[in-house]
């Protein structure tokens, strides 16, 4: 973790692969499921377009 407890990398890029990592529902914590989720789906927007990539390149997800 780094300062204040927040993770160092949101986003890894390796060849052509890109990681993200866990992404939480921060701007609409406390928020019905469906904002939640819209909050989480828009952060990995974000991520994916800052690494030049998007989600119409998906070809795997995982979760744990």
């Amino acid at each position: 973790m780094g300062p204040g407890g927040a993770r160092m990398s949101q986003i890894v890029v390796h060849g052509d692969t890109v990681y993200l990592a866990g992404q939480v529902a921060q701007d609409a914590a406390g928020e019905p499921a469906g904002a939640q989720m819209a909050d989480i789906l828009e952060r990995i927007d974000g991520l994916l377009a800052e690494a030049g990539s998007g989600k119409s390149k998906n070809t795997r997800g995982s979760k744990i």
